[in-house]
């Protein structure tokens, strides 16, 4: 799966329009992705993914970058051998084709407004 178009409040994968936070991941996407606290990211917000693990994944805290990521989050991620980058969407967007262009297992969670 490859994101094909971005702006805010819109994200397109595979030419497909999706207006509600998602994740991707190399099994499906998750859309809408709710999370408990809104502008909050925590572990519980991403236990679809966790159920099976990506080696890399990609964090867009919204196109302001206004989505915060708990530190128990990170730490917690790195615990189990994930790979985290944390960006603003645009920049999560493109680092997300980059490791799919490379072949790399990989999921991507997206705000996409804010």
């Amino acid at each position: 799966m490859r994101i094909t178009g971005l702006r805010f409040g819109c994200l397109e994968v595979d030419g497909v329009a999706y207006h509600r936070d998602l994740i991707i991941m190399p099994s499906g996407i998750l859309c809408p992705w709710i999370r408990d606290q809104g502008h909050r990211l925590g572990t519980q917000d991403l236990e679809t993914v966790l159920d099976k693990p990506p080696g890399l994944l990609i964090i867009g805290t919204g196109m302001a970058g206004r989505m915060r990521v708990d530190r128990d989050l990170i730490r917690h991620l790195g615990a189990q051998h994930i790979n985290c980058r944390v960006m603003r969407t645009r920049e999560a967007a493109a680092a997300f084709n980059t490791a799919v262009s490379e072949g790399l297992h990989c999921a991507g969670a997206f705000h996409i407004t804010c």
